[in-house]
């Protein structure tokens, strides 16, 4: 336990350096407060004291009261201080290589004490662990994962940068030589002849429990500062723990396998501990240490990849010009900065989020958007496209209406294709327009439907029946939202990005089914694959901005593809039933004489390489299937605006005529392509 010696050491530090006590504010936290400083609760404060621990509560006062006879002292200051007491391990995210010693006090405005309560029984004495040691005083950098600057105003977070998680102190790659190379190497303390300290860069093999401590006090470290790495790129919920987050985020599904073995070690490290405290050659006899370390070093190394290929994403901006304006695309992780920056130049007098509630479950973008002390409203919608009705339509614009919602008023829109197509309309007919903001979390909404003027409800009987042109104001692509997703919604997405390649580019072709067919689907390639077809969709909307010109090639599988998701209620995802749609219109034009066999084979082996097999329910009846395309929203009559490849990248448009004959011979290419995609 920390004792009153050790406060009286900090307090007995501060004094000898050359500290300017000028004005400062302190606030003192502890408890369920602590996580409020990262949700902006606090701006008028200069001096913070986190307190975590209620056992040390008088050593806590000791200082804080220290801190505040100074401040009655003065009365102009902007140095921030934070004090971080804490029962757990939390790395310090300081330098350890050697040739970087502490910086004095007197040499920097910002100070981090951290001050560690590990026990000397558990733990053998804090200076001999890898960790913090009581009197260490940290940099500037290393607070910006709590609190951000300007100085004296805590105005925003600013936020851990990754390569700090990779790189800095005990990092990820420090970490991984440790763990091969069975040796820890540290700063200790020492004192002088003259009574002084100083210190000294140690390095040790593992002894004792370190083999058990140390991997356990590594992950802890990796899963808390990975997260606050990320936490800028997405807006967590605060209700999701710090674990739940690092194994969605950062670790994915196949990893899941062995959660529950590093489980085991993490939550009971401590009681197995305590049984064999004074035996530790006991310990290592029962449980083998390498089997930890082993599991730990695995998810480090997949750790450092995961992080080091989005460090590697740049940053892609592009514009789409509707009429006389012009809407920003950014393709960036760093959503927050991005969202934030919109925000400030628009100066919203109310802002209305529109989601739905699978992600509501994962992140909260209303904690972001609060700072800016306008009204914060949000909307969630039932997940799926049963809200992407009129229902649904009539519902959210009495919401808005209700919530004064006006032209100079915000809708940000944060979900896939559905929520998009939805919040778009409302944006569109609000006040005869709302400026709004596209955040689109699915595949789909990233690559093709938010990248649009286009916004659209379904009808009764047809689907996109019922929309209107109204462009965003910005269009917010982060690739790391779609982490969440599952294989399945993945490759439905991917199938409109196929549709761009097989239309524009035989390359984006080539790096979509290397992507499908790979067992480690990176995020890199994905990334990748996003920008080149916004790319291309934008090349296009050039050229048709309205999506409506009769030599529109877009529409590609997308005539049957509808007609089976308006017939299948929606049920089967867009993606797979325009990937079906595919097929049966290359078969159908291929028994007209106009597709060459070799590219209705063509077509059939890129798509099977992304998206597998469908299945489809045999009460789906292939006629029914056929007959829906009568309530195309594209229609001309009985006219139906198709598009078919001639050969490869040369996309034709065509209407033809629904007559009986046609219905009968689209029944037979739709039952050829769900017998292809068995």
């Amino acid at each position: 336990m920390i004792s009153a010696s050790i406060a009286k050491k900090i307090i007995t530090e501060l004094k000898t350096e050359a500290y300017q006590w000028e004005g400062l504010r302190s606030l003192t936290l502890h408890g369920s407060q602590v996580d409020k400083i990262e949700d902006n609760y606090y701006t008028d404060v200069d001096i913070i004291f986190v307190c975590e621990d209620r056992t040390i509560r008088s050593d806590f006062l000791m200082i804080n009261q220290f801190f505040n006879n100074e401040c009655q002292k003065h009365s102009d200051s902007n140095i921030l201080c934070l004090f971080r007491i804490e029962s757990g391990p939390m790395h310090p995210l300081r330098s350890h290589n050697k040739d970087s010693p502490i910086i004095p006090l007197s040499q920097r405005r910002i100070v981090f004490f951290h001050i560690s309560l590990f026990s000397e029984s558990f733990y053998r004495g804090t200076q001999g662990y890898p960790g913090p040691s009581p009197l260490l005083i940290y940099s500037w950098q290393e607070l910006t994962p709590l609190i951000g600057l300007p100085l004296g105003k805590i105005r925003f977070i600013s936020r851990l940068d990754i390569s700090d998680v990779l790189n800095s102190g005990l990092g990820i790659r420090e970490s991984i030589c440790m763990l091969k190379n069975g040796k820890k190497s540290f700063w200790k303390w020492s004192e002088t002849s003259e009574n002084g300290m100083k210190l000294e860069w140690v390095e040790e093999p593992f002894k004792d429990f370190d083999a058990f401590d140390i991997p356990i006090y590594i992950i802890k470290w990796v899963i808390e500062n990975s997260v606050r790495a990320l936490s800028g790129t997405m807006p967590f919920n605060s209700r999701i723990s710090s674990k739940e987050i690092f194994i969605k985020f950062v670790l994915g599904s196949e990893f899941h396998n062995i959660d529950a073995e590093v489980n085991f070690f993490y939550d009971n490290i401590h009681d197995l501990r305590k049984q064999y405290t004074e035996s530790p050659e006991a310990f290592l006899r029962e449980y083998d240490p390498y089997i930890l370390q082993n599991i730990i070093l695995g998810i480090l190394e997949h750790v450092e990849n995961s992080l080091e290929a989005i460090e590697e994403m740049v940053e892609t901006n592009f514009e789409f010009k509707f009429l006389n304006k012009q809407i920003p695309i950014g393709v960036t992780v760093q959503l927050q900065e991005k969202l934030m920056r919109f925000v400030q130049k628009n100066k919203p007098d109310k802002i209305l989020i529109i989601t739905d509630d699978n992600l509501m479950q994962i992140y909260d973008i209303a904690r972001w958007l609060q700072v800016y002390g306008v009204p914060v409203s949000q909307v969630s919608l039932i997940s799926g496209p049963s809200s992407k009705s009129i229902d649904g339509l009539a519902k959210l614009l009495v919401t808005a209406e209700e919530l004064g919602i006006n032209s100079q008023s915000l809708i940000v829109i944060f979900g896939g294709g559905n929520v998009g197509n939805l919040g778009g309309t409302v944006a569109g007919m609000v006040c005869r327009g709302v400026p709004f903001v596209q955040i689109p979390t699915t595949v789909i909404g990233q690559l093709d439907s938010a990248i649009s003027a286009k916004q659209s409800v379904n009808g009764i009987k047809g689907k996109n029946y019922f929309g209107l042109f109204h462009p965003p104001n910005a269009i917010l692509v982060n690739p790391l939202l779609l982490k969440t997703l599952s294989e399945y919604d993945i490759r439905s997405g991917l199938v409109e990005a196929l549709k761009h390649g097989l239309c524009q580019s035989e390359e984006l072709i080539k790096i979509v089914k290397c992507y499908a067919t790979s067992p480690h689907q990176d995020l890199f390639t994905l990334e990748k694959i996003i920008t080149e077809t916004i790319k291309l969709k934008l090349d296009y909307l050039k050229v048709d901005p309205y999506e409506n010109a009769p030599t529109q090639f877009l529409e590609l599988g997308h005539k049957v593809g509808h007609a089976l998701e308006s017939t299948a209620d929606g049920t089967i995802s867009h993606g797979m039933c325009v990937a079906i749609g595919i097929i049966a219109e290359a078969h159908f034009f291929q028994n007209m004489g106009r597709v060459d066999e070799s590219i209705t084979k063509y077509l059939i082996d890129a798509v099977k390489k992304v998206v597998g097999s469908i299945y489809l329910p045999k009460d789906l009846e292939n006629e029914t299937i056929a007959c829906q395309l009568l309530f195309d929203n594209k229609r001309r009559g009985n006219r139906i605006p198709f598009a078919y490849l001639r050969n490869f990248q040369e996309p034709i448009s065509s209407f033809e005529e629904l007559n009986e004959g046609a219905i009968h011979s689209f029944t037979d290419s739709i039952r050829f392509a769900r017998n292809v995609l068995k």
